[in-house]
């Protein structure tokens, strides 16, 4: 396939024109999908307990973020049921693989090698099909790798947020449902009758996990200048969802920077929500550094998926909710999966000041276990090389802040 066809993101001397939010054959779908009408969520007042924290925090509860209601699982299964077959007859049909210059060229796949990423507007994603298509893509471009994003923080050099009121004022509950915290009988089981075991249901989320918790609230700290310029964001797969999800509520463009290895399933679903997939590099830490550059040559305001305060709070509404919904003298441990670090910070900075006794431990994937060398090592050490089995917790490094909660209350 000629060059001349395709769009490549790093030829353009500005980001192109924001295109619609959805195809209409995906703005159909979405739309059959009825994510708003899954449940009715009402906005209760705090509890005495939480409002005493506000005030201990020395700020206001107001309403928690607003929305506050448990959602039926019947209701949320039904929805992911509907999701699902949405997905298997008609989404993924509706979604073509390659995008030529002069428009889209519907059911046609596209295998390239290429030394710089590809571009795909809103809606479009590329794809290979058939024995022998590959979509091997990367880049000679300069990649700098900044630490932590300085735009992002929210104290003075040297001072640290305050995740207990960072926490209870998140703004998340505009995208997030509160979820069920649910008996797990068959684990229990197995640790004795005296144990028992209870999952937070996150694969509830509109979104199937908890990611839209992090990036709505960062992206609720946005100036109007900021959503002007639109947003890039790097994932493996989840993350990208959250970010996709938020933008479209909010009407701000997104650019996703994704890595070759997550399942099609994943680009189609961020193309269904009106993000732009831009495939870059086998892991999330190469499709990161790309995601840096792109900010930086475009303009676009990086959402990062873990190390962010903004992010990590959003994150930390899920020990919020563990803590309502249990009872406060029985819960002795929180298991917690660990990526980059963000879900078990925020969880961590908001369980240990409220409970300290609780413990929480971390549980990583023993090819992906970018935490647990650091904390062994006392500083964030970088893999040489991480394992797919657990493609959305695939990092190489963990995040700087994540890193330091962790170091404190893990």
């Amino acid at each position: 396939m000629p060059d001349s066809l395709l769009r490549r993101a790093a030829q353009p001397e500005k980001a192109p024109p924001p295109p619609p939010l959805l195809p209409p054959a995906e703005a159909a779908a979405a739309a059959a999908l009825d994510f708003d009408a899954a449940a009715s969520l009402s906005s209760p007042s705090p509890t005495v307990y939480e409002t005493l924290l506000a005030e201990q925090a020395g700020g206001a509860c107001a309403d928690l973020g607003g929305k506050f209601s448990l959602i039926q699982q019947s209701r949320r299964l039904s929805l992911s049921s509907r999701f699902q077959s949405a997905s298997k007859s008609g989404l993924s049909a509706s979604v073509p693989t390659a995008m030529a210059a002069d428009g889209p060229s519907p059911g046609s796949a596209v295998g390239v090698a290429s030394p710089s990423p590809l571009f795909l507007p809103n809606g479009w994603f590329a794809g290979a099909t058939g024995p022998g298509k590959t979509c091997a893509v990367t880049s000679h471009a300069a990649t700098p790798e900044p630490a932590v994003d300085k735009s992002n923080t929210l104290a003075e050099e040297g001072e640290r947020p305050d995740y207990l009121q960072m926490i209870l004022s998140a703004k998340v509950y505009d995208v997030a449902d509160v979820t069920p915290l649910q008996v797990a009988p068959g684990l229990s089981a197995k640790l004795g009758r005296d144990n028992h075991v209870l999952l937070k249901r996150e694969d509830l989320q509109p979104v199937f996990s908890f990611k839209c918790r992090g990036a709505y609230n960062r992206m609720a700290h946005l100036s109007d200048e900021e959503k002007r310029k639109g947003v890039i964001a790097c994932s493996a797969g989840n993350h990208a969802q959250g970010v996709a999800l938020a933008a479209q509520r909010m009407g701000v463009r997104a650019v996703i920077v994704m890595p070759m290895g997550p399942p099609a399933i994943k680009f189609r679903n961020v193309a269904r929500l009106g993000g732009e997939v831009v495939l870059f590099g086998d892991d999330f830490d190469a499709a990161k550094k790309e995601c840096a550059r792109m900010a930086k040559q475009y303009g676009y305001v990086n959402i990062p998926p873990f190390d962010d305060p903004y992010v990590i709070a959003g994150c930390g509404t899920v020990g919020l909710e563990i803590l309502r919904q249990t009872d406060l003298e029985k819960i002795t441990a929180i298991f917690c999966a660990v990526g980059g670090g963000g879900l078990i910070s925020g969880i961590a900075a908001y369980v240990k000041r409220v409970r300290p006794a609780i413990r929480v431990f971390g549980v990583e994937t023993n090819d992906s276990a970018c935490m647990t060398e650091a904390l062994q090592a006392g500083e964030r050490v970088e893999l040489a090389q991480v394992g797919l089995f657990a493609d959305g917790a695939a990092v190489k490094l963990a995040g700087e802040e994540p890193f330091r909660i962790c170091k404190e209350n893990v």
